[in-house]
């Protein structure tokens, strides 16, 4: 039997390639918003259903249908190098950025209540798709950054703090759509 492989004609033509670009309030491909900043490590977008399982008595296994999706999680994660007080500020959702001096931005937490968690209005990655000439996008809506902001400074390289923003429902807008959506080439 002659080895067996996923390659055929067109798989060159369905790479995503590259580590892409994170961008804030995305609008279109070609006015995507604003960049997130430099990364390194690349980025993972993650999609975790939840189910509910209903076992039934007296058959050998699972059966189709005692399966039933009840929710989803959608996380964007990725390790930031570089900074300034506008990322950092989306970085950690209960901050505010005001002056502190002439030199001198303060970022700084403010009170702990629903009105100061920063929600942003979303988060999209824009990579390449080998072949097209036009991005896959993938948008989270509502995110909050939910890891805890650390900046790890090494000898001879930069810094660098991983990044996890989770979306979210807005009820204003309803349940009836998922907080995400994947744009992908025609």
């Amino acid at each position: 039997m002659a080895r067996q492989h996923g390659i055929a004609a067109a798989t060159y033509d369905k790479l995503l390639l590259d580590s892409g670009g994170i961008y804030t309030d995305f609008v279109t491909p070609a006015a995507p918003g604003t960049l997130l900043g430099a990364t390194r490590g690349g980025s993972v977008f993650k999609r975790l259903p939840t189910y509910k399982d209903t076992p039934y008595e007296g058959v050998p296994g699972q059966v189709v249908g005692q399966k039933h999706l009840v929710g989803e999680a959608v996380t964007l994660e990725t390790t930031i190098i570089s900074f300034d007080t506008d990322n950092l500020n989306k970085a950690i959702p209960n901050s505010a950025v005001t002056s502190y001096d002439a030199n001198y931005n303060k970022i700084e937490a403010t009170e702990w209540d629903a009105d100061a968690v920063h929600v942003l209005n979303n988060i999209a990655i824009l990579a390449q798709l080998s072949g097209k000439t036009i991005p896959v996008i993938i948008i989270l809506d509502n995110p909050i950054c939910e890891k805890d902001l650390s900046l790890a400074f090494k000898d001879k390289s930069e810094a660098a703090s991983k990044w996890l923003f989770s979306a979210f429902y807005d009820e204003a807008t309803g349940f009836s759509s998922p907080p995400w959506r994947i744009l992908w080439p025609k």
